[in-house]
């Protein structure tokens, strides 16, 4: 979902695929439901890492990205962090070969996803 008007604070979200429409307030509640779910994993982020696992970790922020990718926009800020934070876990755990191949598949897709978001203006919106 994404503004239907980006310039107005209180304009309606809408889907661009489907058309469905909510209003500022509800929007506003839920991206702000959404972040704050990020942060709260994110901030077990630093300690996870530190310890060498963090695929509990992993697999919320998985989860979490899932359920932004109904709800946002794929280039939501929200959703970009998470994708950076998740590119940033994956192949720092000790693994099976073959689950290390399939995480650095994973791990180069966001960081291609991340990178696409930065070197763009937002024309995908459109």
């Amino acid at each position: 979902m994404v503004p239907a008007d980006p310039l107005d604070d209180s304009s309606a979200w809408r889907c661009p695929k489907c058309g469905f429409e909510v209003g500022a307030a509800e929007a506003t509640s839920l991206v702000a439901g959404l972040e704050q779910e990020a942060d709260q994993l994110q901030q077990r982020q630093a300690a996870e890492v530190e310890g060498g696992g963090g695929e509990d970790l992993r697999e919320s922020l998985e989860l979490l990205l899932s359920k932004m990718g109904r709800l946002l926009h794929p280039n939501h800020s929200a959703a970009v962090d998470i994708k950076f934070s998740l590119a940033q876990l994956y192949g720092r755990a000790r693994a099976a070969d073959a689950r290390l191949v399939q995480e650095g598949r994973r791990k180069r897709k966001l960081c291609l996803e991340v990178r696409y978001k930065n070197s763009t203006v937002g024309d995908d919106l459109i």
